[in-house]
């Protein structure tokens, strides 16, 4: 029986477009310091503060998604994840707008996601048929998930 894999979180890379709006603001703060530092200005200590709130949720973002692939990828070899078979019922896509998340169900579970905020971090498939994703009504699929995160999905053939 072959199986084509859709989805394996243990091969999701890194999310950067989380990581650059406070890439932005570590240049700005880098930026006032720097120009504080040359008219003597009182504005060095905001200039401090936004260099260091930037690396404090750069480090937050960052350690958690590590954090979370981490406990994944344990899962995924220590077995301890639900798995379930079944059509692709009840897709409801995603709209353009990211006004709601996209969803599918399969014996009866709904699996709930969404990849419309640039500040996802989470290491769940989230790719949606808006934006390239490949889950379609229909299809046969075994979805490997814990807490309502996908970690892998495998399309099965027809029978």
């Amino acid at each position: 029986m072959h199986t084509a894999l859709i989805f394996d979180a243990t091969t999701k890379p890194f999310p950067w477009p989380a990581i650059w709006p406070f890439v932005g603001q570590l240049a700005f703060g880098c930026f006032v310091v720097f120009l504080s530092r040359k008219w003597r200005s009182a504005s060095r200590v905001l200039g401090y503060l936004f260099v260091a709130s930037a690396i404090i949720l750069v480090c937050r973002d960052a350690g958690r998604w590590f954090v979370l692939r981490h406990r994944h990828i344990q899962m995924l070899s220590t077995g301890h994840y639900d798995v379930l078979e079944g059509v692709v019922e009840k897709l409801h896509p995603m709209p353009s707008d990211g006004s709601s998340s996209e969803s599918f169900t399969i014996a009866g579970h709904t699996f709930y996601y969404s990849d419309y905020s640039i500040y996802n971090t989470s290491n769940c498939f989230d790719q949606t048929a808006a934006h390239g994703g490949s889950i379609r009504s229909g299809m046969i699929l075994r979805v490997t998930f814990v807490d309502g995160c996908i970690l892998r999905i495998e399309e099965l053939p027809h029978h």
